[in-house]
């Protein structure tokens, strides 16, 4: 099928009108990215309140990352945090990872490294290909490697090229103690979005 981003946008439009939460974030991503319309971040966090109010974790979530960017709103970091953990504790793994980023950072809350690592490892189970580096990322600081080396592995499949070159470093500066078949890995997926390192 041939992408049709304006098509695609009037179905979300429909979808959004029946009162459908997934149908609203969808609309909000369109407007978020200029998908089929104009880009307006206003907009687009008007539909994630929308998906939100109608329970949906990705609105949630998204509308979050309006909020901490700052795009097209004011950055409110302790209003992105309060958005994260709604998310997060719905099952939402993406927001899981985020809240561990806050709590292991202390954005907005008390900084806890234990809660951090729990969120982590939630958002690593989860299947979110960040949670799964910053999971492994703190398996190393404590000494878990091998265990770190299989959340990279995991993280492989999906992860995008920002973090695959996080990945690589990481990996790379572990040494003798690393894994070469998964640097070698990762060169390939890297090569096949055409970045090479």
């Amino acid at each position: 099928m041939t992408p049709d981003p304006k098509t695609a946008f009037t179905w979300f439009e429909v979808a959004a009108s029946s009162g459908y939460g997934p149908g609203h974030n969808m609309v909000g991503r369109c407007f978020h990215f200029g998908w089929g319309c104009e880009q307006n971040f206003l907009k687009a966090a008007n539909s994630y309140t929308k998906a939100m109010n109608c329970g949906d974790a990705w609105g949630t979530y998204n509308l979050g990352i309006l909020h901490m960017r700052g795009l097209g709103l004011p950055t409110n970091l302790a209003y992105a945090l309060a958005l994260f953990r709604d998310a997060a504790e719905k099952g939402h793994a993406k927001s899981m990872n985020l809240l561990a980023r806050f709590i292991e950072e202390g954005w907005e809350t008390e900084r806890n490294p234990d809660v951090a690592l729990y969120w982590y490892l939630r958002a690593a189970q989860g299947g979110d290909y960040r949670g799964q580096h910053n999971y492994a990322t703190v398996l190393v600081n404590k000494g878990e490697i091998e265990q770190a080396l299989v959340w990279w592995r995991r993280a492989l499949l999906t992860a995008t090229s920002d973090i695959l070159i996080a990945m690589h470093s990481q990996i790379k500066n572990l040494g003798k103690n690393g894994d070469i078949s998964l640097l070698n890995d990762i060169e390939k997926r890297l090569r096949s979005l055409n970045i090479n390192i």
